[in-house]
């Protein structure tokens, strides 16, 4: 080859490696382009999935302080009325403005709705329900009348925040009638 030749070889070829590199240079812009955009959905993911899990924390803490008052099962409540958080009261409470008292694990941040309520369930009472007892508990009877409510707590989270809703079931040992 003579060197005529070499430098049109060479002249023909001036540049293609410029532009293989650009194109390169380009498709790992684009990856690395994806791979931040799915490293970002994923913390957003994380973040959401930790304030859900704070929301049903909070409400499971607030049902079970809830459950630990007895004053919260009053047995002359009408099956279907409930007693509600004294910002609740309204549909279905007690009329004669029996509210609960706040538990302490109640606070919220701002722009977070908290609603909790106790309801008493029918039938008004379960007659002759055998139920097993702790040995320190026994009873002369293995049967006896139980009254049956229920506890919901829903946090509905503002912007940025959790939410979370729980239901559970209480059954309040009624005192034998005589």
């Amino acid at each position: 080859m003579t060197l005529q030749q070499r430098i049109l070889v060479a002249d023909s070829q001036a540049g293609a490696v410029l532009f293989l590199a650009m194109v390169f240079t380009g498709m790992l812009a684009v990856l690395a382009g994806t791979g931040v955009q799915f490293g970002l959905l994923e913390s957003r993911m994380a973040g959401n999935q930790q304030l859900r899990l704070q929301a049903a924390q909070q409400v499971e803490a607030i049902a079970t302080e809830l459950a630990r008052d007895a004053a919260n099962f009053p047995l002359d409540l009408a099956p279907g009325l409930a007693l509600c958080a004294a910002q609740d009261v309204g549909d279905g409470c007690y009329p004669d403005g029996g509210a609960l008292l706040e538990p302490p694990s109640a606070l919220v941040a701002p722009g977070v709705q908290l609603s909790y309520r106790v309801t008493r369930r029918q039938p008004r009472l379960l007659h002759k329900l055998a139920l097993h007892e702790e040995q320190g508990q026994v009873s002369g009877s293995g049967h006896f009348a139980l009254a049956v409510f229920e506890i919901s707590v829903e946090l509905i989270g503002g912007d940025r925040q959790g939410s979370a809703h729980i239901v559970q079931g209480i059954a309040v040992r009624v005192a034998a009638e005589g």
